[in-house]
């Protein structure tokens, strides 16, 4: 049985060239796929005015072979609250992360996304 490439599960809206250019995590993070700074912008940026949420966000110092997570986040869906808005809000959440969160002087950060489908939400 041929096991599934974790990028094939990320959204649509975003490209095949952005898509390829993830680092595929392993270990406890096992199928996520993590970008550096400039490639998560561009990433987040392709669902801008989607209804698809980043229900995740994960950050990694990447100077070893596996790279070492140091900070997570979970944006909630609220009670009531409308799909585009939660989308919204969580985008705003994880670019919040990538524009903050500092590389050191001996690596750079890299950020993977959970997302999330809100076609079904309120």
């Amino acid at each position: 049985m041929q096991q599934s490439d974790p990028v094939d599960f990320l959204p649509p809206g975003i490209p095949s060239e952005l898509r390829r250019l993830g680092r595929i995590l392993h270990g406890p993070d096992e199928g996520l796929v993590a970008w550096d700074r400039s490639t998560a912008r561009d990433v987040l940026a392709c669902l801008r005015g989607t209804k698809v949420a980043v229900a995740a966000g994960y950050a990694y110092y990447a100077n070893t072979a596996d790279p070492v997570a140091f900070e997570g986040w979970c944006v909630e869906l609220l009670q009531g609250e409308h799909a585009t808005t939660y989308a919204e809000r969580s985008q705003a959440m994880a670019q919040a992360k990538v524009e903050t969160l500092p590389d050191t002087a001996t690596s750079q950060v890299l950020f993977a996304f959970e997302f999330s489908s809100q076609d079904a939400a309120a």
